[in-house]
């Protein structure tokens, strides 16, 4: 079985820098829509996207809050303690971003077709 995954969404709390080994990274939040609830409203969620070396330097110069994107990547489960407390998420460690194009989506992008 294949990890894979792509997921569309907004971004939000986009964060760029450079560890110190020298490695760019460009993580973000995706908050995509997760269907309606039982009284009819509508319910959001969200996910963690990292993307390392050229490909965070590429998104970050072109990615911004609130753009609507598109993110291809493989899921990452990761567990810690902290405090004695054991704690665990869920990333995606991204392979593509782009931006999506779809009747949701305001674009300031220059379409070339």
């Amino acid at each position: 079985m294949s990890n894979q995954i792509v997921i569309d969404g907004t971004v939000f709390r986009p964060v760029f820098r450079t560890t110190v080994n020298g490695k760019d990274v460009f993580r973000f939040y995706l908050s995509f829509y997760d269907g309606k609830n039982q009284n009819g409203e509508a319910c959001y969620g969200s996910i963690r996207v990292t993307a390392w070396n050229a490909l965070a330097t590429n998104a970050h110069a072109v990615i911004h809050e609130r753009n609507h994107v598109i993110v291809s990547g493989k899921l990452r489960h990761n567990t810690w303690v902290k405090n004695g407390v054991k704690h665990f998420d869920i990333e995606i460690i991204a392979d593509n971003i782009g931006p999506t194009i779809n009747r949701f989506s305001i674009s300031e992008a220059e379409i070339p077709f």
